[in-house]
């Protein structure tokens, strides 16, 4: 793979940072030039460029790429360029992927990651979507009674076994036990009122 990086600048140490600048460039997404083997190296300046100038610059790209690197230099004479100079840098050969290092590589593991699919997790057997309150429940009645109206709908094994492990015959005992207590209970409260109003009957 190669990569490059471009800096122009003008001024007092103009050649320094038009390197500087070219080793940083947003081209290279952050990724440093150490590392490559071979490095193409381009100044270009106008005709007031003077040697001194292009020594300071390609020291900053020598330093960068290390003693290692097989740097080819090349000058280029523009007078449009006036007071500017620019650097361009081309770095190729890298041993391996791990020499590039930075924001290219969280790139590429943000799209490698894949996304994380969440899944349901259903406790017992239940399915929530068959207990909701709906809008005609009563709920003055307890929840087991109105669990058990609407056994039609939840109810989904052959042998009377919820699929949570209540047993529908269990719940119909229980149902029916309540309510000989609720008729013991009215019986009661009736004989009461018969007595009560039979001493009044005798007091009077």
């Amino acid at each position: 793979e190669a990569l490059m990086g471009c800096g122009i600048s003008s001024g007092e140490n103009r050649s320094v940072e038009a390197a500087q600048k070219a080793i940083s460039s947003p081209l290279l997404e952050g990724i440093s030039i150490k590392g490559a083997k071979n490095i193409l190296l381009n100044v270009t300046g106008s005709t007031n460029m003077t040697m001194q100038e292009i020594e300071e610059g390609n020291r900053v790209i020598y330093e960068a790429a290390g003693e290692e690197a097989n740097v080819i230099f090349g000058l280029v004479n523009k007078d449009e360029m006036n007071e500017y100079i620019s650097y361009t840098v081309i770095a190729t050969g890298f041993s391996s992927k791990n020499d590039f290092s930075g924001v290219s590589k969280l790139k590429s593991e943000k799209k490698e990651k894949p996304k994380e699919q969440k899944e349901e997790f259903k406790f017992g057997g239940f399915d929530k979507s068959k207990f909701e309150i709906n809008e005609d429940d009563d709920l003055d009645v307890p929840t087991i009674f109105r669990v058990k109206g609407s056994k039609n709908r939840m109810y989904e094994s052959s042998d009377n076994e919820v699929k949570g492990g209540f047993n529908i015959e269990q719940i119909d005992a229980f149902e029916n036990e309540k309510e000989e207590e609720k008729k013991k209970k009215k019986e009661l409260e009736i004989r009461e009122q018969d007595s009560s109003s039979f001493l009044r009957m005798m007091m009077d």
